[in-house]
């Protein structure tokens, strides 16, 4: 027999210790035949047919018992192989038979495990495949922008809020019937072959809540102004019904960074906590219920310690979303969402940022 390749499976294992426990019935048995037989002759007496003469006139007859002994242990044998499952092996020709008449069947191995498969990477039909984007690109598109573009005949009017590699954009449209629709879609920047660029994704028509079924996702080629190093540019460019790609121009207009209206204060020169000094009337903060006197713990899971932290949380938020605020009101713990709102300039948060720790700043 070939070598098994089965492993703990082999059924050349069940041979082995069927063999293994009939030889050892059989040399137990075999011997203690020699107990019970007339003529005391154990099995290989039987066998080699030779007995002892003590000379007493025994009888040289052989007992016919230790046969059917024998003939039942075959039998019992015989069963023992049969419950040995079958394995294919490959079938021996000789050299000269011809390879039309081999008959082979392959002894199945285990098969191996799966290797994971690489997640694709994003392919946009208009960019192609999309990579993250170097961080240093973040600094050029942060913040909330007013984009209008047309796509066809079609003017779109829209506010993108982007921070980091992500970002939502809510557009406004005719919708045809003399009104118009507005239309939210999930924003993502990425790097393509052909540059930086902000895909769109998902949209969906807020009247409804519910996906949109004629609305086709914005994309934006973005590059960088020659005469104005720190100014981006924007290009779009629209799918239609027939796969053509229609590329367009686009106003935009940088409008700041998200605000809530409240005005902060560090409550001593440790910087130890965040207190809210005054919330501006109608303001996100006020209709979230956000009060002059908290005080504030967190800004969407971040701990802050200063106002410089939760300034740098609250302007990193995105609009038509919600900043989750952790706050001690009175001894009492409660969590806030507020909806920012737009917007506050770069130039204001530089004035308004104070070289004491205890000067208020607002937000």
């Amino acid at each position: 027999m070939e070598p098994s390749q089965a492993g703990n499976e082999s059924p050349y294992l069940y041979v082995f210790i069927a063999l293994f426990v009939i030889g050892c019935v059989v040399f137990i048995v075999g011997n203690l035949m020699a107990v019970y037989t007339p003529e005391k002759q154990a099995l290989h007496d039987i066998i080699a047919r030779c007995y002892v003469v003590n000379g007493r006139g025994q009888s040289s007859s052989i007992s016919w018992k230790p046969i059917v002994v024998l003939a039942i242990a075959v039998l019992v044998s015989k069963g023992i192989f049969l419950l040995v499952p079958e394995t294919p092996t490959k079938a021996t020709t000789s050299t000269n038979t011809s390879t039309e008449n081999v008959q082979e069947s392959v002894t199945p191995k285990p098969s191996p495990p799966p290797t994971p498969t690489p997640e694709a990477p994003t392919v946009s039909s208009i960019f192609g495949e999309l990579i993250p984007p170097p961080p240093a690109v973040y600094s050029l598109t942060n913040g909330v922008r007013e984009l209008e573009f047309a796509a066809g005949l079609t003017q779109h009017q829209a506010i993108l809020s982007i921070n980091g590699d992500s970002g939502v954009m809510v557009v406004r449209l005719p919708n045809g019937k003399g009104g118009t629709q507005a239309i939210w879609q999930k924003m993502i920047l990425r790097q393509s072959s052909k540059g930086i660029v902000i895909v769109g994704e998902n949209p969906i028509d807020l009247d409804t809540k519910k996906a949109s079924e004629t609305y086709v996702a914005d994309n934006f080629f973005i590059a960088v102004s020659p005469s104005e190093p720190n100014k981006v540019t924007f290009r779009n460019f629209s799918v239609h019904p027939d796969n053509s790609i229609l590329e367009s121009p686009v106003q935009d207009k940088f409008l700041g960074y998200p605000v809530i209206g409240i005005r902060r204060e560090s409550s001593s020169s440790q910087n130890t906590d965040v207190i809210i000094k005054e919330v501006n009337k109608d303001s996100p903060a006020s209709k979230a219920d956000l009060r002059a006197g908290d005080i504030i713990r967190s800004v969407n899971g971040t701990s802050v310690s200063n106002v410089s932290d939760a300034q740098s949380q609250i302007i990193s938020s995105l609009l038509f979303s919600t900043i989750n605020f952790e706050i001690k009101r009175g001894g009492e713990n409660l969590s806030v969402e507020v909806s920012p709102e737009c917007c506050v300039t770069q130039e204001q948060l530089n004035k308004e940022q104070s070289p004491s720790p205890t000067s208020p700043a607002s937000r």
